[in-house]
């Protein structure tokens, strides 16, 4: 769970309001018949290790997208791991790729980690060198910029960024995803060609192969968001009495902005002023929820008026 609150008065047993996932965990066969081979093989634990760090990457992809009023539709296992789309049309490029290196970064400061507890307790190496190497490996990999990694949502962003001070926004995104779609493609071939090396010299490598063919795949597949606005409506809050926190705010607060004024133990009000503070109007954090649902992350509280 987490919640939306920037600030650090919270319930005293910690509870939070808003979930990372309203939707579900779905399990694709293939990722049962995966396990079921690994056990088979012997290579349980090393299954497992990968799992949990797939599990906990998406996780901060998610926990990232939540502190901007995102939360993800579904969290799906596959062969090759855990994945959530990176699709959010509302969100500026930099908050994306916040969200986008939230993953990687979870990875790799777990491999650190597990570096640090090597270098203060040296014989703990044997019972954590899998879950380090797993980490690491799933860290690096999602930073080469093919979409649907991470690194290409890096890529994707940077490109957008760069196309639309010269293209309308419709011919930049087109032009951004024809180069994205070319980056993959050319990673696709490297390891179809490193694959079909390894195998000629009698060393198949099976992950490879797996991670290509994925790859692969995500130039067939629409990208569809996957998150979806969280709804922090509250409005039963006067039934069960709750504690009404009043937040003076300009009409050029964002609703981005005003997100950060949400506490667990509170029912928001966000009383608007103009410069001249001159009051305009009040917001009910129910308000403030429908009026987030239309409308994107940078718009102006005021626009709720006028």
């Amino acid at each position: 769970m987490a919640s939306l609150s920037g600030r650090k008065n919270k319930t005293k047993s910690g509870s939070r309001r808003f979930s990372l996932f309203y939707g579900r965990l779905r399990i694709h066969p293939l990722f049962l018949l995966l396990g079921l081979w690994n056990t088979l093989v012997g290579n349980l634990g090393v299954f497992f290790c990968s799992v949990v760090c797939a599990v906990l990457h998406e996780l901060a992809h998610a926990a990232q997208a939540a502190k901007l009023g995102y939360t993800a539709k579904q969290l799906l296992l596959m062969p090759y791991g855990a994945a959530i789309r990176m699709e959010i049309e509302d969100a500026s490029a930099k908050d994306e790729l916040s969200i986008a290196l939230a993953g990687p970064l979870c990875n790799l400061c777990i491999a650190a980690l597990f570096l640090s507890l090597w270098w203060c307790f040296p014989s703990a190496y044997p019972y954590t060198e899998t879950a380090f190497y797993a980490s690491l490996s799933l860290g690096l990999c999602n930073l080469i910029p093919a979409p649907p990694l991470d690194g290409g949502r890096v890529l994707y962003c940077a490109l957008y960024s760069l196309f639309v001070k010269y293209l309308p926004p419709a011919k930049a995104k087109k032009r951004t995803k024809t180069v994205c779609k070319i980056s993959t493609a050319v990673f696709c071939a490297t390891g179809i060609t490193l694959s079909v090396f390894s195998a000629i010299h009698g060393s198949f490598n099976l992950s490879l192969a797996v991670f290509t063919v994925f790859l692969l795949l995500s130039l067939f597949e629409k990208n569809e968001p996957q998150y979806v606005k969280l709804d922090f409506a509250d409005r039963r809050a006067f039934e069960r009495g709750t504690p009404v926190l009043h937040v003076a705010v300009s009409p050029s607060c964002t609703i981005k902005k005003a997100l950060t004024f949400l506490c667990v133990d509170s029912y928001l009000i966000l009383d608007v002023y103009d410069e001249q503070e001159r009051f305009l109007g009040s917001l009910t954090q129910t308000q403030l929820s429908d009026f987030f649902q239309k409308n994107h992350l940078y718009t102006p509280i005021g626009a709720y008026f006028f």
